[in-house]
């Protein structure tokens, strides 16, 4: 038996459940329940303040107001139209929106339009959005009170997110029959009913099959249909249209509040396109440093700039980051000069003396490295200790025989000598103090490819990968070999093999005139004159 507040409602053209028959995830909501919100657990069923407070921060909601989906999200809007006048084919009061797009224009158009307030949330929404985060919920969030601001002014509406209870309700009832009236008739396709003739039909199979065949014969030929993926919006309107039988009223619901949700997006989209233009410019650079050259290999440079795009996704700023980056170049400065101080600082009693010698052991300083070193500062011999395994090489060999050799061996000992010791030990090996200015840097090598390149354009091969500018022939000579190889017969092993191809069996014809005389110009016999 229903409740006399069921009863009393039953007829009303909003029904509400009552209280007593109310559940929520199968828990009865009655008045005189224990809730925390001490109101029966009705708040449930209600919306919270909080869920409004968005959207109040950017727009003044009056008291009217209902669910709606703006720009794909479902969220609680302020009546922005009246049901006694609004009329889908009206043109937008005021001056026309600008054709075509243009920022500044729009924007201008926009400001004497919608107001001072929407000119001042869209400029703080463009200029505080982060392309790096994606999705931008703070973004998004004040593009949707733009859209709520300019429905309120257009006096446009939103698609409702229930559209079986909108359709129901009292205030569509009543702009549908005055909209009925203005708007031209569409025929809904339903399907069409036909009596078949059994006559037609010799089997019972055949018969029985054609009592339910009561739609249109397919025409023929059939006219095929493009793919539904490339449709757009008013294609896939008439085709749903099509599809599901939609009557008069539900074909005209859904493309009023199509047309409305494609107005929105439109706009939503010239707003984006500033951002959404950097952010790939961003995401290419990126991509033309991700990998190191000819490997798959990630890069750190790659690897440097995603941590600072993650940064910028958190909301830091450029200069956040600068500032964070000179903080961390000035930690790791400190420490380099510690260490330095450190290296350089001569030991003083015996105890860091053997602490020095086990560090030299750690990096594999050679024994007798370790003495030349130990005779500098004045200390004996440790006595060895039986727990600590030294170094096994006694001398480092090969010595360096050139500077190239000492340099490298300056690399290898930064960070483990100190500066007297390293220059201690290159005169031990015969060569004067590091000089790092006047240190000559390796040729990057030539590869096959680049030396086929510069063949082909007719330029001199370079020789070598430490740098020689010379070759083994002076330029004059290898400029004229070039000259004389472009202009050159081919050689006597070429004719040859030209002459048995084709006179097979043919007794060899010697040296030729030109070998005889050799390439030089100088060599070759003097022809006489006529007079």
């Amino acid at each position: 038996m229903a409740s006399p507040t069921h009863t009393e409602h039953q007829g009303a053209s909003t029904t509400r459940k009552s209280v007593d028959d109310t559940t929520a995830d199968g828990v009865a909501l009655l008045p005189d329940c224990k809730s925390p919100d001490e109101d029966g657990g009705l708040s449930r069923l209600t919306p919270k303040p909080d869920e409004v407070e968005d959207i109040q921060e950017e727009v003044k909601m009056p008291q009217q107001s209902y669910y709606a989906r703006v720009l794909g999200e479902v969220m609680l809007v302020p009546q922005t139209f009246d049901f006694d006048t609004y009329d889908p084919e009206a043109p937008v009061p005021g001056t026309p929106e600008p054709e075509p797009y243009d920022p500044e224009t729009y924007t201008a158009w926009g400001r004497k339009h919608f107001g001072e307030a929407w000119y001042e949330l869209r400029e703080t929404m463009l200029r505080e959005r982060n392309i790096y985060l994606l999705p931008d919920k703070v973004y998004l969030k004040r593009q949707r009170a733009l859209r709520v601001l300019e429905h309120k002014v257009e006096g446009r509406l939103f698609r409702p997110a229930n559209r079986v209870a909108w359709m129901d309700g009292e205030n569509w009832k009543r702009l549908w029959s005055r909209l009925s009236e203005v708007l031209p008739a569409v025929q809904s396709p339903t399907p069409t009913s036909s009596v078949a003739d059994d006559s037609d039909h010799d089997s019972d199979g055949d018969a029985h099959f054609n009592e339910y065949n009561t739609y249109d014969p397919t025409p023929s030929p059939r006219e095929t249909s493009p793919d539904p993926v490339f449709w757009n919006a008013w294609e896939r309107l008439e085709h749903e249209r099509e599809r599901c039988y939609w009557t008069e009223e539900e074909y005209e619901f859904e493309r009023i509040f199509l047309q409305e949700d494609l107005l929105d997006d439109i706009r939503a989209s010239h707003e984006n396109e500033g951002g959404d233009r950097q952010v790939k410019q961003i995401r290419e650079e990126l991509e033309k440093v991700r990998y190191e050259p000819g490997t798959n290999i990630e890069s750190c440079k790659y690897y440097v700039l995603m941590t600072e795009y993650g940064f910028r996704a958190d909301g830091w700023t450029q200069e956040q980051l600068n500032a964070k980056n000179r903080a961390a170049v000035a930690v790791i400065r400190k420490r380099e000069n510690e260490l330095e101080r450190k290296l350089n600082r001569p030991p003083k009693t015996q105890e860091e003396m053997i602490s020095k010698i086990r560090h030299w052991e750690t990096h594999e300083i050679s024994r007798e490295e370790q003495d030349r070193l130990r005779r500098m500062y004045g200390f004996e011999r440790p006595p060895p200790d039986p727990y600590v395994f030294g170094t096994p090489m006694l001398k480092r060999s090969p010595p360096p025989s050139d500077q190239e050799e000492m340099d490298e061996l300056f690399c290898l000992w930064s960070g483990i000598l100190g500066r007297a010791e390293q220059e201690e030990l290159a005169r031990m090996y015969g060569f004067g103090p590091k000089h790092p200015a006047t240190a000559r840097s390796r040729q990057r090598r030539t590869y096959r490819k680049e030396r086929e390149s510069r063949r082909l354009a007719g330029q001199l091969p370079e020789f070598g990968l430490l740098g020689e500018t010379e070759s083994l022939h002076d330029s004059s000579s290898r400029s004229l070999n070039i000259n004389m190889r472009k202009t050159s017969s081919p050689g006597v092993r070429t004719r040859q093999l030209s002459k048995k191809s084709t006179a097979k069996g043919a007794k060899p014809q010697g040296i030729s005139k030109n070998r005889q005389g050799g390439t030089d110009p100088s060599k070759r016999p003097m022809r006489r004159l006529r007079r």
